[in-house]
């Protein structure tokens, strides 16, 4: 998956960052708000991506099952309640409204496609020239 890449570089690391568990290299905790990318640049991935962690939840296109715990959390927070067979796809990356995750660059939440949040948003990608 090229987010997970873009997060962990080719050499599988635990955060964007490297190995060490250090809520501070991210926008993260309860009480937060968003921040422009270019405030936590220690934290950038390998390839230079800021923000993989913290920030808000990204938005993957890559349409995804939900699990039962997913089809369950949604159940009372949307009407109707959203259906396995409806469009699911992944966020990643934790928003700043959560504390810092063991599993962040590697684990992804499954959320129906017409769920909205303000903590929820996506990266866009250019290629190199």
């Amino acid at each position: 998956l090229q987010w997970e890449k873009a997060a962990r570089g080719t050499d599988g690391r635990l955060f964007p960052w490297g190995n060490n568990k250090d809520a501070t290299l991210a926008n993260l905790g309860p009480g937060g708000e968003i921040h422009p990318a270019a405030d936590f640049p220690k934290s950038a991935s390998p390839f230079g991506a800021l923000n993989m962690v913290g920030n808000v939840w990204e938005l993957v296109y890559e349409l995804t099952t939900p699990s039962d715990a997913a089809r369950n959390y949604f159940q009372s927070r949307l009407n109707p309640p959203p259906m396995a067979d409806e469009s699911w796809y992944q966020s990643r990356g934790q928003s700043f409204k959560d504390e810092l995750q063991d599993a962040v660059a590697w684990d992804s939440s499954s959320i129906p496609s017409r769920w909205k949040n303000a903590n929820i948003g996506f990266r866009c990608v250019k290629e190199a020239q």
